[in-house]
């Protein structure tokens, strides 16, 4: 019965949710269950709903479904969910139901077991399935559901948001008034109170209109304890009305509603963040509401009744010129020149003249500019209270016109030291730098430069540097420049000065500079990575004068005795001896070299920090400069290799001699290369489980440099390493060494170990699978050209890599690496290529993405790679497929298939880009693939291929167009591939084109039509 059956499918699902973490059924088992329980209990042929159906299913199915689908939802692509979903739709929200009723009597019965998640998916689906028109049944439902749990209110809310329907006006209004008057009062305004206000007026913009005051008065005495949140209530107020398009009602509210309630125009007029949405929003006005709300301000400004209020509301406005296109513009012009001109105000306009400044050029008339002077700055201070804005003013009027400025930075600089300005000093600072950084460089005299650049670097306003060093324009104010970087040498002891530092250009430090600079920080006892970058970017250009340029001792000290590790790299001790190696002719260089190798010889008897600087300088410096060290260093390294119970130590030494050893241009006598063997063989009765794995590791790369037997036999030394959980990138440098110097005339024992390892790579898979899989990857790059049986060898591989591709599924970035290899040789070594191995990549290509698309994971890495290896095939190996279209055809239709499934593949419109590039490159033939030298035999080579294609390649349009309809593409990924559908229609004639035509249906030919039309219209080439 139906009753049994929603009961079998319920249980089932319970049983599912209540499987233990650790043995979870996947996504393609899950599906499958769901599927064959549908199949058994046969729900999908239900011939009628009727509200008995309807109600058996709400009281069997409806919490089982609600909650798988809570715990496996998830942004994959997931046909049980959504099977269960379109149940919901059909037993529950079917037109002949009661819907409402059952829902009812549903949450009354299990309200004990609906939380928030359950809630929401639940309300997701009411939203979905009943009708948008309908809106006394949404808030019924939304009633029901918040009676349960009332902190879902908001969350429900924004869901409804984002399916664009609504609730009613009045039903929103009451949500509004009852949420204010329960937080004022509990007092509690907490995240679920902002969201709650922050949707109803997403939904309704009436509601946000409507009770504008009432927001306003929420927004100000909440403003203090919920900065963040009551900014967002005012941007999404004042969106209410732009969408309204009656914002000027609001600027006309917000007027009127700052007059009345003059103790909050602080926070409505004078605040940045509020004033600052309402200036840019005004670019939404129209040039007649513009000269209308100007005009309007003019008269309000210059009646006698006027108050400072309106200049406030005249500077907001003001303030969104800037965001106006310059078609506008010239239309408010003599509005706003008559505002510039007003001279008989009771009030201060020295930051509205400003404001208009900033916007026209010529806004300020020839007369006007012929009364600015001195006098008028002096009497302007007398009359006005001094501001920011009055120097703003005169700083801009110095760009029109000449004349002394002392009198107004004097003033300046006195306003700005003032005690009352600690709170605005920062935005001032950058205002006046970023604006006027030329005039204040040529006009300020010494000691104000110095004044206002302290004041610049103090730790509060230090960051507007990061502003300023943005625009290098600010690195040519040359006496700008000397103070600031005087002035931030002075706190060297400072990091985040001498991080400042390191971004100002090496052109701006003198070189007395540099010299104090480097002194100073070199002679810190602990040195940060600023200190160190510095250094090295002040050494750019060396001196040869500092401390640590011309005595070894001091660059010893501040390069490496405060080091804990042993590095393989110290960029200030290399910087410093290649500056010395550059000009070693020069008698200072070559005595701070000799100098520098005596001070090494003493000291590596006695201090184990003399290794790393030995190092450095013997893998940065010619052999015959180096020998005698060179003999001391392994010597010494040999002895305490053997002799030292610090791991750290002689895992580091083993490191340095075999970075030595790779360089190539250095011997290690025989006794020393037999003393280093036995210790790294001594390691073979340590305790394995418990040994330090980086000692493990350089132990085996330098044996790599001293090895001397069969190449297999290191083979098995590098597989059972990486059995112990050391990286492949750590350890497989010492085998490419052991390859480059042993193979390269030595194609036998190559070829040896190429078989072995082919012959491993097709055994049953095993822990050293991946290793083998790194070993074949390394000899195929390996391969050189003289070496024939090799090229043998590797057509063998190819096909056994390409039977054992299941067995390397696990290895998914060693197959990439493959991939990349493969990509590489069929440029760089085409010989390698035979016209099997060629068409032997196909299959394989199709088969790896066959399997990666079933993990439903990331795929994008695996097909991208795979499209690569066949763009290159089509570059340069096109000849050996002149009559292989089939397998491309059949390649490219299995690729389109996996783009076209769901999204459950893994494979983003970044994939359907490299797909649409490479189909693109086999429908327009490179040059590269015709061998022909003439110019009229490259066309008819072309053309010929051209020729061909069309023969063929129309079934690759309609395997598109097919799947256009059956599994639509996602619009993204439709995006990218239509640019190589029109390459298709390139080479296709009418004949071609009617026979797509003819294989098509109905549904194919209206979409094939479509699609050439676009292609008529957008993709085909015109001249014009």
């Amino acid at each position: 019965s139906i009753d049994n059956g929603f009961q079998i499918f319920g249980e089932t699902l319970n049983l599912i949710g209540k499987i233990p973490l650790e043995q979870k059924l996947d996504p393609s088992c899950r599906e499958e269950l769901v599927s064959e329980i549908i199949k058994l209990t046969d729900l999908d042929n239900i011939p009628e709903i009727t509200n008995k159906v309807s109600k058996s299913y709400s009281e069997n199915l409806l919490l089982a479904s609600l909650k798988f689908i809570n715990e496996f939802n998830s942004n994959i692509e997931d046909w049980g969910i959504n099977k269960l979903n379109s149940f919901m739709g059909i037993f529950l929200f079917d037109q002949y139901v009661d819907s409402i009723k059952h829902l009812a009597t549903f949450v009354e019965k299990e309200k004990n077991n609906l939380n928030e998640e359950i809630i929401i998916i639940l309300f997701e689906n009411c939203i979905t399935y009943l009708s948008k028109m309908n809106f006394k049944q949404l808030e019924t439902v939304f009633e029901t559901l918040t009676a349960v749990t009332p902190n879902v209110s908001s969350e429900l809310l924004y869901k409804l948001s984002l399916s664009k329907k609504s609730l009613s006006q009045q039903f929103l209004e009451t949500l509004l008034t009852k949420g204010l008057t329960n937080a004022k009062d509990s007092n509690i305004y907490d995240k679920e109170f902002w969201s709650l206000i922050t949707h109803i007026l997403e939904l309704d913009i009436e509601v946000g209109i409507k009770h504008c005051e009432l927001l306003m008065d929420l927004i100000f005495d909440q403003h203090q304890g919920h900065y963040q949140q009551t900014n967002i209530i005012w941007k999404k107020l004042i969106t209410c009305y732009i969408n309204a398009r009656e914002f000027t009602k609001f600027l006309e509210l917000w007027e009127n509603y700052c007059i009345k309630n003059v103790a909050k125009t602080n926070l409505f007029l004078k605040d940045a963040h509020m004033a600052d949405f309402i200036s840019r929003n005004l670019v939404s006005l129209s040039v007649s509401q513009w000269i209308q709300l100007l005009s309007s301000m003019k008269s309000k400004i210059t009646d006698s009744a006027a108050s400072d209020l309106e200049i406030l509301v005249l500077e907001v406005i003001l303030q969104g010129l800037k965001q106006l296109s310059f078609s506008v513009l010239p239309q408010l012009k003599d509005t706003l020149n008559s505002i510039y001109n007003i001279e008989d105000t009771k009030f201060s306009m020295w930051r509205s003249r400003y404001l208009l400044m900033e916007v026209y050029d010529n806004v300020i008339s020839q007369e006007q500019l012929d009364n600015i002077s001195t006098q008028s700055f002096q009497k302007a201070t007398k009359n006005d209270e001094v501001s920011r804005d009055l120097f703003y003013y005169y700083f801009k009027l110095r760009e029109y016109k000449e004349f002394d400025l002392e009198p107004v930075i004097k003033l300046f600089i006195s306003y700005i030291g003032d005690k009352e300005q600690d709170s605005i000093r920062g935005s001032i600072l950058k205002d006046i730098f970023v604006n006027w950084s030329s005039l204040i460089n040529s006009e300020f005299d010494k000691e104000s430069l110095k004044t206002l650049i302290d004041y610049l670097i103090e730790d509060s306003n230090i960051d507007i540097l990061e502003v300023l060093f943005n625009n290098d324009d600010f690195f040519e104010e040359s006496n700008i420049i000397f103070q600031l970087v005087s002035k931030l040498s002075e706190k060297f002891e400072n990091d985040i000065a001498v991080l400042y530092l390191s971004n100002i250009p090496i052109q701006c430090f003198n070189k007395n500079t540099r010299i104090e600079l480097i002194n100073k920080i070199s002679s810190k006892t602990h040195a940060t990575s600023n200190d160190k970058n510095i250094i090295l970017h002040l050494l750019q250009y060396p001196t040869f004068k500092s401390s640590i340029e011309h005595d070894i001792s001091k660059l010893y000290n501040f390069s490496f005795v405060n080091s804990e590790e042993y590095p393989v790299k110290n960029d200030v001790f290399e910087k410093v001896w290649s500056n010395h190696l550059s000009q070693i002719k020069d008698e200072s260089s070559s005595t701070f070299i000799k100098n520098s190798i005596n001070f090494i010889l003493q000291g590596v008897n006695e201090n184990d920090r003399f290794f790393t600087m030995t190092f450095l300088i013997l893998i940065n410096s010619p052999e015959q400069l180096v020998d005698e060290l060179k003999t001391v260093f392994f010597k010494r390294a040999a002895l305490i290799i053997s002799d030292t119970a610090d791991l750290k130590l002689k895992s580091s030494l083993m490191r340095y001699i075999y970075s030595i050893l790779k360089v190539g241009h250095f011997e290690i006598e025989e006794t020393v290369s037999k003393s280093l063997l036995k210790n790294i063989q001594s390691l073979q009765n340590a305790d394995m489980d418990n040994i330090d794995l980086p000692l493990l590791s350089n132990s085996f790369l330098l044996y790599c440099t001293l090895y001397s037997d069969k190449i297999e036999w290191l083979f098995a030394h590098y597989l059972v390493m990486r059995s112990y959980g050391i990286e492949s990138d750590t350890i497989l440098p010492g085998v490419k060494y052991v390859l480059l110097k042993r193979t390269k005339s030595k194609n036998d024992e190559f070829n040896s170990c190429f078989t072995n390892v082919i012959s491993s790579l097709a055994s049953t898979k095993s822990e050293y699978t991946e290793g083998v899989l790194e070993l074949y990857n390394t000899l195929i790059a390996a391969i050189d050209v003289g070496n024939s049986e090799a090229s043998i060898l590797f057509a063998k591989s190819i096909s056994v890599f390409f039977t054992q591709i299941e067995e390397y599924l696990d290895f998914r970035n060693v197959i990439l690496q493959v991939l990349n290899s493969i990509q590489e040789l069929l440029i760089a070594k085409s010989w390698l290529f035979s016209q099997y191995t060629i068409e032997l990549l196909f299959p394989i290509c199709i088969r790896l993405n066959q399997a990666f698309t079933k993990v439903k994971a990331n795929n994008d890495d695996i097909y991208i790679s795979t499209n690569k290896v066949i763009s290159n095939i089509l570059l340069v190996h096109r000849i050996k497929l002149s009559n292989r279209n089939h397998l491309l055809n059949n390649l490219f239709c299995s690729q389109l298939e996996f783009l076209s499934r769901d999204i459950s593949n893994g494979l983003s419109f970044d994939s359907a880009k490299s797909l649409s590039r490479t189909i693109t490159n086999y429908c327009e033939p490179s040059n590269i693939v015709t061998k022909s030298s003439t110019k009229n035999s490259l066309g008819s080579n072309i053309s010929l291929i051209k020729k061909s294609l069309r023969k063929d390649i129309p079934i690759l349009l309609v395997k598109f167009i097919h799947l256009s309809i059956t599994k639509p593409f996602e619009v993204n990924i439709r995006k990218e591939l239509i640019s190589c559908i029109y390459s298709i229609f390139d080479i296709l004639s009418s004949n071609e084109l009617n026979l797509v035509n003819a294989i098509l249906d109905n549904s194919g030919r209206q979409y094939f039509k479509t699609l050439y039309a676009d292609y008529n219209k957008l993709g085909k080439w015109r001249e014009d």
